[in-house]
């Protein structure tokens, strides 16, 4: 049986011999010669215009042909069979069914789970003419999805169509990607290169100073040698016109004995004379050997040419964290690798971040920039990048990471950012009594002061129990403790006794000194910067400055108005800040009142009494970090806390609030910075649910 296809059949019958262009209804019409040719419209037409005459010759069998006399090649004679032709595959949207030759009229048929055509009469036959066994076999597709074949190839060469159109579509696209990396590749070559030649037309002018210093140094050495010769040569002159003058005055007799001593004198002279004061040495040093290899290595290491074998293909990016939160540095890690799937191991990738926030209440309309993301890329040199991105806004988003303005494999990540802040890390104390400060030293070692027990407990930054310190004050009553950064000593306060203890990390007691003035102590920080203590005494509401030997420097009053003392921190370059039971205050090194910090986003309408329990100050990134109480104004009995982070300024950062039971804060005691591990950290001690948390504020 002959088989032919539609594109076979349209290239063997329906094509112009002229332009080989297949012949259609719209523009390329088929005309019918007097030789019984065929020629489309367009080529007749070109034909007519080349020749300007009437009268044409077939390009098929070269037979002439006069154009109709009352009009052009256009009024020739259709040819009406190529058109019908044209017009059946044009409109024909029939796909060719194979059939069986046994049973023409019956249908064929096409199993998609078996992938198999068959003849509904031939199988019907062979059921009947079968035993049930091969009934069963052969009717295995009862269950199928059966179609007619017809419908079935219809089907594919649609997807066979949408397949080869993505392909193209993509090939397209890998084109138009591989044309813009040549034009940027040209870009970049032609700005490396002014900038090599902008580097080293910077390193000839030096070298054109030095040259030209070098010449006027040359120069000015000969001037000056020259000016000496010549007083030298004007000094000879003058002695020959002496000397001829004092042989004139030989010829007087009278003057015989004082011309000769006058000359005797002069010989003297001119032999000095006869010996050039100054050389005609002038000689170049040029650089040593070893200075000349200086040069070059120097020279050598003068620029250097940068690629990248990175695909970024092939590169992921990856959350470093479980939850991405807002207002804390969040960390990615950009993995590169080369278009063999090896990984690299240098960096110097340029790679560029962008973030989209995608708007939750319609979630195809795109919200570019609308909060600034700080975004900082470490290079690890080692293949892999750390990106650490600050988001202020919550949301969904999607973070594009593109590398040479590329997309890498998994951009774009999706990214959820919470609000939400729990802790980065905590454990329960049911080992301590009343837990009501915290210390983390040099060690990365946690020191918790326990009240009820009268001990220290020492932890490691994995939560496990290292030792318990004894404290030298006994009779429960120790409520501050501080260390000194970096040294063994550390200090306690008690509120009965009204003292002051200083003892080693080891429980050895060192020194103790009780005070009059003090009321009733309940903190105690030090100040390292200026080597002083400071003690909070709400009962008198004062703070007392002592040195580092106990001896008090000075003390001031926290007026009613602004609040009960609760505790005192130093702050930086000597400020001292002081939590009330209304405020967070700022006083200068010496005492004078500055400044309010506002430490709440609300405008304090619901609330009518705001305490700050403790807070903390890290240096290295001028923070400050203080829990706030607050007793909700329709709730009297009702409280709530959190965890305001604000820059040194008094500026609001952000609260930390945790809206799950389990990590809420109910009765916070004791906060202080995280060193090592928890660096960005604060730890904070719960005298109510006994434990002991680390959240991340930086």
């Amino acid at each position: 049986m002959i088989s032919i296809t539609v594109d076979s059949f349209k290239d063997s019958f329906l094509t112009c011999a002229t332009c080989f262009c297949h012949f259609n209804q719209d523009v390329r019409k088929a005309k019918l010669l007097p030789c019984s040719h065929t020629v489309c419209l367009p080529c007749l037409r070109k034909m007519e215009e080349h020749t300007g005459e009437r009268t044409l010759n077939c390009p098929s069998c070269r037979q002439s042909f006069s154009v109709p006399h009352s009009g052009t090649v256009d009024d020739l004679p259709p040819a009406f069979l190529i058109n019908n032709l044209c017009e059946l595959v044009e409109k024909g949207t029939r796909v060719a069914t194979p059939f069986c030759t046994d049973h023409i009229d019956s249908r064929t048929l096409y199993c998609e789970t078996c992938d198999e055509a068959f003849c509904e009469s031939c199988h019907s036959r062979e059921v009947e003419s079968r035993t049930e066994s091969s009934v069963v076999q052969l009717s295995r597709c009862g269950d199928h999805v059966v179609v007619p074949v017809n419908t079935a190839m219809t089907k594919l060469h649609s997807s066979v169509l949408e397949q080869v159109q993505q392909g193209q579509s993509a090939l397209a696209m890998a084109k138009s990607s591989i044309e813009q990396v040549r034009r940027d590749l040209s870009t970049s070559s032609e700005r490396v290169v002014a900038d090599i030649n902008k580097e080293f037309d910077v390193l000839r002018k030096h070298l054109e100073n030095r040259r030209l210093h070098l010449v006027d140094q040359v120069e000015a050495v000969k001037s000056a040698k020259e000016r000496k010769l010549i007083n030298q040569l004007n000094t000879i002159e003058s002695e020959r016109s002496a000397i001829g003058e004092s042989a004139e005055d030989l010829a007087k007799l009278q003057k015989m004995s004082s011309t000769m001593k006058s000359l005797s004198e002069r010989y003297n002279e001119v032999l000095r004379l006869c010996e050039p004061e100054e050389n005609s040495y002038i000689q170049y040093s040029p650089a040593t050997a070893q200075a000349t290899r200086d040069i070059m290595a120097k020279l050598s290491r003068v620029g250097n040419i940068s690629v990248s074998t990175t695909f970024p293909g092939n590169s992921t990016v990856k959350q470093q964290t479980q939850r991405v939160l807002t207002y804390i540095e969040n960390e990615f890690l950009i993995e590169t690798f080369e278009i063999d799937n090896r990984r690299r191991t240098t960096g110097g990738d340029p790679i560029s971040v962008v973030w989209t926030n995608l708007a939750e209440e319609n979630i195809d309309k795109l919200h570019k920039n609308a909060d600034p993301v700080e975004n900082s890329i470490k290079d690890c040199l080692n293949g892999t990048y750390l990106l650490t991105s600050r988001v202020k806004k919550s949301g969904t988003y999607l973070l594009d990471v593109s590398i040479f303005g590329r997309p890498i494999k998994n951009s774009p990540l999706t990214v959820r950012v919470e609000t939400n802040h729990i802790p980065q890390w905590k454990i329960s104390l049911p080992d301590v009594g009343n837990p009501l400060k915290v210390f983390q030293d040099y060690n990365e070692e946690i020191y918790i002061l326990d009240e009820a027990k009268e001990l220290i407990h020492v932890y490691n930054c994995d939560g496990t129990i290292l030792k318990n310190i004894t404290l030298p004050i006994r009779g429960g009553a120790t409520v501050g403790m501080a260390m000194v950064p970096g040294k063994e000593e550390m200090f306690c306060l008690n509120w009965r006794q009204n003292s002051v203890c200083k003892f080693l990390r080891n429980g050895t007691f060192l020194q103790s000194m009780a005070f009059t003035d003090l009321e009733c102590p309940t903190d105690i920080v030090i100040d390292s910067s200026h080597g002083r203590l400071l003690v909070a005494d709400p009962r008198s509401s004062k703070i007392f400055v002592f040195n580092s030997d106990f001896i008090p420097q000075f003390n001031f009053r926290i007026g009613p108005e602004r609040g009960s003392v609760m505790c005192v921190q130093a702050g930086i370059d000597g400020d001292i800040l002081v939590g009330t039971s209304l405020a967070l205050l700022c006083y200068n090194s010496n005492g004078i009142y500055q400044r309010e910090v506002k430490l709440s986003p609300s405008n304090g309408a619901n609330a009518v009494r705001l305490s700050v329990p403790c807070c903390a100050v890290c240096p290295t990134t001028r923070s400050i970090v203080a829990v706030v109480t607050e007793t909700l104004q329709k709730e009297k009995n009702k409280t709530r806390s959190y965890i305001s982070v604000l820059d040194y300024a008094g500026q609001l950062r952000f609260c930390i609030a945790s809206g799950r039971p389990e990590f809420a804060l109910v009765r916070p005691n004791g906060l202080c910075v995280g060193q090592g591990r928890y660096a960005g950290h604060v730890l904070l001690v719960d005298i109510h649910t006994k434990s002991l948390s680390a959240y991340k504020f930086h």
